[in-house]
């Protein structure tokens, strides 16, 4: 099985070829075009396993941006006791949708 461990804004995420992840929102990525993420810090091949100091070099993993959206509401009560102060706020955080085309393996990771 192959799979990698890569740095997406200062997340790490597992991520095999063929399927699909959500991750937090990237702005500069319009959908339908193509990412290349080259933060790799561990790349697994055929049981053979490389790992980065600090990033497996020569390598990147291609994914496509399929969409934007929200993601589903969060909601924070605050209260102060005895103060009749009782006040709810909620979010939607915004994330992206990306699907995992490949990950290239470089030429330097035959050690």
């Amino acid at each position: 099985m192959t799979y990698a461990i890569i740095d997406i804004g200062g997340r790490q995420l597992r991520v095999e070829p063929g399927r699909f992840y959500t991750i937090d929102y990237l702005s500069h990525a319009l959908p339908q075009t193509t990412l290349f993420f080259q933060r790799i810090l561990l790349l697994s091949s055929e049981g053979k396993k490389v790992l980065g100091k600090p990033w497996v070099k020569g390598s990147y993993v291609q994914a496509k941006v399929l969409y934007h959206y929200k993601g589903n509401k969060i909601r924070v009560f605050t209260m102060r006791p005895k103060k009749k102060f009782r006040r709810v706020e909620g979010h939607r955080k915004l994330q992206t949708r990306i699907y995992i085309d490949s990950l290239h393996i470089g030429a330097d990771t035959n050690s």
